[in-house]
């Protein structure tokens, strides 16, 4: 599993981010009300994201090697992390518990996918 991670390290993101840009998406236009964030707040999140999945997907199909291009990554989704919880901050009020829960599961999920980019990144040996 790790050497497929270490050949697709940027595929893996991109579709990581596909799949929070969707998730966001569909929490955007049809559970809004169920979270309670609002839905400017959502649709600032889901293009966050999907600048995400243009970077990374580009990066895997150009090859792009991990150093310099993985730490940039690593760095913008650990941003998104920041931006993601300070909105769970700001609009905590309106917050329904599930809400809570669900962005608080992506953050830790996006910093999860960090810690294995770091281990990736770490590890690679040829400079990709």
């Amino acid at each position: 599993m790790m050497r497929w991670l270490q050949r697709n390290v940027f595929l893996f993101d991109g579709l990581g981010a596909i799949g929070s840009t969707a998730a966001t998406c569909t929490i955007a236009v049809a559970l809004q009300p169920a979270f309670g964030m609002p839905a400017a707040t959502l649709w600032a999140l889901v293009l966050l994201a999907a600048c995400f999945v243009v970077y990374s997907l580009t990066c895997w199909r150009r090859r792009a090697p991990m150093r310099p291009w993985l730490p940039i990554v690593m760095a913008a989704n650990l941003t998104y992390c920041v931006v993601l919880g300070g909105a769970l901050m700001a609009h905590a009020p309106a917050l329904t518990r599930l809400g809570t829960l669900y962005f608080t599961a992506e953050i830790l999920v996006i910093v999860g996918v960090v810690g294995l980019e770091w281990t990736v990144l770490r590890r690679a040996r040829d400079g990709r």
